[in-house]
């Protein structure tokens, strides 16, 4: 089966912008605003009482599906996003001229190529990961701050799916804009912080799973392939991460003991 995919070059106007790269910066414009909106709605939303007001330490105080959720500060998703938007495109770079530092010199013109490959890729989750570090610091925010932008992020991976230049593409892209849908409708059932973003790695997974179908490589048996292996297996992990904390939360809750009490003869 064929698949329509986008041209190589995009006109607009007297400029013509590649593909993927017009699809990656349109993506992660559409995740940033929305996910800074998101945030801005909710700290409205909750007032003074949000996280401007001494927050109780999520040890003492129980989590239930009919307590408020933490606010995320609409300040820390906005640092987040940019510093990791940064550190991917900085590091995908670097990883680039340290690969082939020769080709730069004698071709300074390729400093404004856009970086790719699998060496681009590792650069970037690390220089993604240096300049966000710092902001380990707050790590009780950081799974309200995933909750937030879950959702938009689905989105913009949808529109950066766009830019692909295979035909799976469109399934992909069709399979996070649903995936981002549903998530948004599920998103009041969450029952602890970050269970939102564990349910749209879930969704994801399956987005992709099914997406990867459309694939004009080789497969493995029964027509899987390794792509679809890892991602199923990324979302079954997500998926049991999930249980495990609603369960040991619900436990808490109750006053069970979280581990298992052994009696002594």
């Amino acid at each position: 089966m064929s698949l329509p995919v986008l041209p190589d070059v995009i006109g607009l106007g007297p400029l013509a912008f590649p593909t993927g790269p017009l699809a990656t910066v349109a993506g992660t414009l559409v995740a940033y605003v929305l996910a800074v909106k998101l945030a801005e709605r909710a700290d409205a939303r909750a007032g003074p009482a949000g996280p401007a007001a001494p927050a109780p330490s999520p040890a003492t105080v129980p989590h239930s599906p009919q307590a408020p959720s933490p606010v995320a500060d609409p300040a820390l998703v906005d640092r987040l996003f940019t510093r990791v938007a940064i550190g991917l495109l900085l590091g995908a770079k670097a990883a680039d001229i340290l690969g082939s530092p020769s080709s730069y010199i004698h071709n300074p013109r390729l400093l404004i190529a856009w970086p790719g490959g699998s060496t681009a890729a590792i650069g970037a989750l690390i220089g993604a990961l240096l300049l966000a570090g710092p902001l380990a610091r707050r790590w009780r925010e950081i799974p309200a701050v995933l909750d937030v932008v879950a959702t938009p992020l689905l989105l913009g991976l949808g529109v950066v799916a766009l830019g692909l230049r295979d035909p799976r593409a469109f399934p992909l892209a069709t399979g996070l804009v649903l995936a981002a849908g549903i998530l948004a409708r599920l998103r009041p059932l969450a029952s602890f912080p970050g269970h939102a973003a564990l349910a749209g790695v879930v969704l994801a997974s399956v987005a992709a799973v099914g997406a990867d179908f459309f694939r004009p490589a080789a497969v493995m048996l029964g027509g899987i392939s390794r792509f679809q292996v890892m991602a199923a297996i990324t979302g079954l992990l997500a998926y049991g991460a999930a249980v495990a904390i609603a369960r040991a939360r619900g436990r808490a809750e109750r006053g069970e003991p979280q581990h298992p009490v052994v009696k002594e003869p």
